[in-house]
């Protein structure tokens, strides 16, 4: 199993960032991907969180829509953490794309049109089913 702190970063104000995670094709290979996604403001709106949506490859440079669903981190208050994640399977029958996946893009979009986020990805890679 393998932890890694994608990013951490401030989004502007109804601003994106993207992040890449290439899948090793060789050695062990992992089976699962489990994305997490820390969001926390100092002020918030009405339209306060950050969505995470994926997209998949089969060569590293073409991506397309992911069929693992994205979802919403709203924090619960002004300073706190809120966090979710989401696990992709990547072979196996749990696997919900069709295509063999060598790379995953994910864009974090920040919804509060008011306030920037302060946002952290994390990803784990597993061979363990």
């Amino acid at each position: 199993m393998t932890s890694t702190v994608q990013d951490v970063k401030s989004i502007a104000l109804s601003g994106t960032d993207v992040y890449t995670l290439t899948i090793p094709t060789t050695g062990p290979v992992p089976v699962s991907a489990k994305f997490g996604l820390a969001v926390k403001y100092a002020a918030m709106s009405g339209t306060t969180g950050v969505t995470l949506s994926f997209q998949v490859s089969k060569d590293g440079t073409n991506f397309v829509a992911s069929a693992l669903p994205s979802f919403t981190v709203i924090p619960t208050a002004v300073n706190t953490l809120g966090y979710n994640e989401a696990k992709m399977y990547l072979v196996g029958p749990n696997k919900l794309d069709t295509i063999p996946v060598v790379a995953v893009k994910v864009t974090a979009t920040n919804l509060d049109a008011t306030n920037a986020a302060v946002v952290a990805l994390i990803s784990e890679t597993s061979d363990i089913i």
